[in-house]
């Protein structure tokens, strides 16, 4: 995409830089690998392309959108805290090149949602099945937990398998094994300093 200024009568087309603007919670767009994807795009031509305007958390959580900086095209992307609808909006409003869709980040907020995609387009998906539970947490499916397996709805489900939650923000994912293999589970969760996961040998349910 090129942009160019509207020239005067009979005056030359004039070049402009491309105005990318980035929405996204600070913690992202700080971190060191989008700082120097950002660096190289600065740096493209000569720095004569590009020039990135990042949006920053007050902007994006407090200020209406018509007070967002404009941008020729925008990257834009969910995380926690993240107000995705004012992101819509400005979108709607301002009608930037979108280099992934805003539209459609709330699928990724749900699993669910996610798998049902993925099949629709006929995208191989490991086996699965979904546990749906009422407010209580109490299954809405036929279900038996054995040593070695869960039974959902009639399908079984041997160990090792993984438990995932339905929200995708929730990274407090399960991996059961075997007695074969020793037994017990393992938590994967967010990162906390240098700990993402821990071992349960006693826990396997």
């Amino acid at each position: 995409m090129e942009v160019l200024q509207e020239p005067s009568a009979g005056a030359p087309m004039k070049h402009r830089r491309i105005v990318v603007g980035v929405c996204a919670m600070e913690k992202k767009t700080k971190s060191r690998p989008m700082r120097a994807i950002l660096s190289r795009l600065e740096q493209f031509g000569n720095g004569k392309e590009f020039s990135v305007v990042l949006f920053g958390d007050e902007c994006i959580q407090h200020k209406p959108v018509e007070e967002w900086p404009k941008c020729d095209c925008l990257i834009s992307f969910h995380s926690s805290g993240f107000p995705l609808a004012k992101a819509r909006e400005y979108v709607t409003k301002f009608r930037p090149f979108c280099v992934n869709d805003i539209g459609s980040q709330n699928l990724l907020l749900d699993r669910r949602a996610v798998y049902r995609t993925l099949q629709r387009n006929g995208i191989l998906l490991p086996r699965h099945k979904i546990m749906e539970r009422d407010a209580k947490g109490n299954p809405l499916l036929p279900f038996q937990e054995a040593e070695d397996y869960v039974e959902i709805d009639g399908v079984r489900i041997n160990k090792p398998f993984v438990e995932k939650p339905v929200s995708g923000e929730d990274h407090n994912i399960y991996i059961y094994y075997p007695q074969s293999a020793g037994g017990g589970s393992k938590r994967l969760f967010r990162k906390t300093g240098n700990l993402s996961s821990r071992f349960f040998p006693d826990i396997d349910r």
